[in-house]
């Protein structure tokens, strides 16, 4: 039973977090805030981190969740619009639960829990941690998709690929450059989903895609403010690539596991595979926590796995 001013509250988290993340994921944790006010109204229960945690419990445990839904059946509540699962939710289900209700909590106090153990969604999160095993992409197939994207009627795609894969980014990341982030050969980020922003230097290769691309754009502009837009059409290039609409565009036409996979997994791997450092690797791939970086270390060490790419 969220008042009036806590919906108020929540769209106006939800128009935050649509700056610099997906549809999807602005929808999907909006969905999250809600269901967690609605819990918390429902019990009492203080806007504090210790009422997060006591909703992890409530998330896992089968059994509160059936009894809840009972409780709530005949009522406009946001946990009527899906059902909820037998046996509580998946730990990949509740990391997206807690990682949406405790930065609704940092936006309600207007600031920052600390960065520390106690505070991390995967301390927060009981039950065990899904296994790390990330798509990448092979020599042979990062040279089919820089082809395909060479020849994508969107005249976008290749400077996009190129670029993403060079400096690691997020689709929400990629569609949201603008050409005042480009300077010199170096590409300012705003790291999404809670990653660090920095100047990334190009490589060569990213940088002369990139020109020529500027090139094409200086055809169709005389003062372009985002760096990426979505058709060749003369008439559809005031339209600016979304995130997600990337992600499809990409995931369709070019590689099945996704942008993500392609220019994060695969590029940190290949990078330390290399011998890059991971301090280094690390901050390029904006990662806030270098343990995040270490996974794809740990994965490059592990005998029973070497990517195909490394061989």
């Amino acid at each position: 039973m969220t008042s009036k001013t806590q919906h108020k509250d929540v769209e106006d988290y939800e128009s935050l977090m649509s700056q610099n993340n997906t549809d999807g994921t602005v929808y999907h944790y909006g969905m999250h805030v809600r269901r967690f006010e609605d819990w918390r109204a429902r019990n009492h229960l203080p806007a504090v981190l210790d009422t997060v945690r006591d909703y992890d419990a409530f998330l896992r445990d089968g059994k509160a969740l059936r009894e809840f839904k009972n409780e709530v059946r005949d009522e406009d509540t946001p946990w009527n619009k899906a059902r909820p699962p037998r046996h509580g939710y998946s730990y990949r289900s509740r990391i997206q639960a807690i990682s949406a209700a405790k930065s609704w909590l940092e936006f309600r106090r207007e600031e920052d829990y600390p960065k520390n153990r106690q505070t991390n969604v995967h301390y927060i999160c009981q039950g065990d941690y899904p296994v790390f095993d990330p798509e990448i992409a092979s020599s042979q197939k990062i040279a089919e998709i820089f082809d395909l994207t060479k020849r994508c009627k969107a005249d976008a795609c290749h400077a996009m690929t190129v670029v993403g894969f060079d400096c690691i980014m997020r689709c929400v990341e990629v569609v949201n450059l603008k050409w005042d982030d480009y300077k010199n050969g170096r590409l300012f980020v705003n790291g999404a989903k809670g990653g660090n922003s920095t100047w990334i230097q190009l490589s060569p290769r990213a940088d002369k895609v990139l020109n020529d691309y500027r090139d094409l754009v200086k055809q169709r502009f005389d003062d372009p403010q985002w760096m990426f837009y979505r058709f060749s059409n003369d008439w559809m290039w005031n339209k600016k690539w979304s995130a997600a609409a990337w992600s499809r565009h990409f995931r369709g036409c070019h590689w099945g596991p996704g942008f993500h996979a392609f220019a994060r997994h695969t590029p940190i791997t290949i990078r330390l595979g290399d011998g890059e450092p991971l301090d280094k690797v690390s901050a390029r791939a904006r990662h806030v926590n270098p343990d995040m970086t270490m996974q794809y270390l740990n994965l490059i060490k592990n005998d029973g796995y070497v990517p195909e790419v490394l061989k």
